[in-house]
């Protein structure tokens, strides 16, 4: 898809792009304090803390998930302004790569991918914004802009694509089989195996820092997942509800993706590019199986999109493909502004249905906390089962960060009941306990963005 300087197109790659980025920051700044969920906010509480990018399992793409709160940090910003930093941070990294894909490459579809990469198929994963999967999808799609124009090569593009793959692969360990089908696709009229180097050297080192490096968390998640596929394997594929309660989740959970793929493939088979439908067909179908078979997904949770972002890559590549073969023609992507604006209701009302009331539970304990002049409020595990779909893991860390948006930064400890009996080895010490396998001291705690006091916890 070229659109030319000289026509009417001229204005059509900035004003989409604008026009998807616009609407994003519109909603991440009203929902900004509703975006500290889970991973996203314990990295967000431990660069605040510690003033430090936090990188865990070699995943350093995590470092531009967490920059413009850490500098903000740096700056001594309030802890309102970090949080909508934080929430606006993910903005700042698609602009990054899609900057490094417009000055180098002059892909125009390539561009286009990248701006949708940033909400089609994204649902719960968008507030919590510091997934790792997440922030390799746009790469992914920048190594696909460099292999078409691979024939021209310099010592730039061999950086980049090294660089990318890299990032992609230490991001998360099953975006390499995304990687593995992409080199396979784009082989198809390419001629000479430089690309093939690059991508073996790469795989190579990532493979060796996991044997010897890989972490305890890592490991047991690699093996939850293998022992699980292998365990449910001939029970699932051996059921046809299986088949139908998986094909219902996707068209209902994801339907923007299946309707980008459905229809790019129909325009690829219409143009003639049977053998490129086959391919993003069978991709599609074998990333879907993987899914489905390690993981039978009930409910929108971030666990299972992490998974369903291995299918973001292959529906956009089909997107690209299929706005080559109707060159000048921008329906298909104009269907994809529509489903944009259709997703953006979608979080909207996520947000009004969930992580708000979620949001006014957790100020409700932290005033719980406040009005009986003690920091540690204990809540008993019963009673969060009541409210399950609201509190989660990641509860105390998220209170701390929310309560110091107050201007007194008063921070309560609220944990379960069972989170601290699960520290009770370091009561003595009074704890400020983040989850039930960590607690930190609290000394530890930044004094200019956390206000702790020790005294006797109480019962909720």
């Amino acid at each position: 898809m070229e659109l030319g300087y000289n026509s009417k197109s001229y204005y059509f790659l900035p004003a989409t792009v604008s026009f998807i980025f616009l609407l994003q920051i519109i909603l991440a700044y009203i929902y900004a304090n509703q975006r500290i969920y889970l991973d996203s906010s314990y990295y967000l509480f431990k660069v605040v803390n510690y003033q430090q990018l936090q990188v865990e399992h070699q995943r350093y793409i995590l470092a531009f998930s967490q920059l413009l709160p850490w500098l903000g940090s740096q700056l001594h910003l309030p802890m309102k302004h970090l949080i909508v930093l934080h929430s606006l941070n993910y903005l700042f990294w698609w602009t990054l790569v899609l900057t490094i894909c417009w000055v180098r490459y002059h892909s125009v579809i390539h561009i286009l991918a990248i701006a949708f990469s940033t909400i089609l198929g994204i649902t719960m994963i968008w507030f919590s914004p510091m997934y790792e999967v997440w922030y390799a999808i746009p790469l992914i799609i920048l190594v696909d802009a460099i292999l078409i124009q691979f024939g021209k090569a310099k010592l730039i593009d061999y950086f980049l694509l090294f660089y990318s793959i890299s990032t992609v692969l230490f991001a998360y360990p099953t975006l390499v089989t995304v990687l593995i089908f992409l080199f396979l696709y784009r082989r198809i009229g390419f001629k000479g195996n430089r690309y093939i180097i690059i991508f073996a050297l790469a795989t190579i080192i990532w493979l060796i820092i996991k044997y010897f490096f890989i972490s305890d968390y890592e490991l047991a998640k690699l093996n939850f997942q293998v022992g699980n596929g292998n365990s449910s394997l001939l029970a699932k594929i051996s059921s046809l509800q299986f088949y139908v309660s998986s094909v219902q989740y996707l068209f209902s959970a994801y339907y923007d993706l299946v309707l980008i793929f459905i229809l790019s493939i129909g325009i690829l088979i219409f143009k003639g590019k049977v053998k490129n439908a086959a391919l993003l067909i069978c991709a599609f179908i074998f990333f879907t199986s993987i899914i489905y078979i390690t993981h039978q997904p009930e409910g929108l949770k971030p666990i299972y999109e992490r998974l369903h972002c291995m299918l973001i890559p292959i529906v956009l590549i089909s997107f690209i493909e299929a706005n080559k073969s109707i060159q000048g023609n921008k329906s298909l992507v104009l269907l994809a502004l529509i489903l944009v604006i259709g997703k953006c209701y979608q979080l909207n009302s996520i947000a009004e249905n969930t992580f708000i009331p979620r949001y006014s539970l957790y100020l409700s304990y932290i005033n719980k906390a406040t009005k009986n002049a003690c920091p540690n409020l204990i809540i008993k595990q019963t009673k969060l089962q009541k409210d399950n779909d609201l509190t989660e893991w990641s509860m105390s860390m998220e209170l701390a960060l929310i309560s110091s948006t107050n201007e007194k930064k008063f921070t309560p400890n609220i944990v379960s009941d069972v989170d601290y009996q699960s520290c009770e080895t370091l009561l003595k010490e009074k704890p400020f306990i983040l989850r039930s396998s960590e607690s930190i001291s609290f000394k530890d705690l930044n004094s200019y963005y956390f206000n702790p006091k020790v005294c006797t916890a109480i019962n909720e």
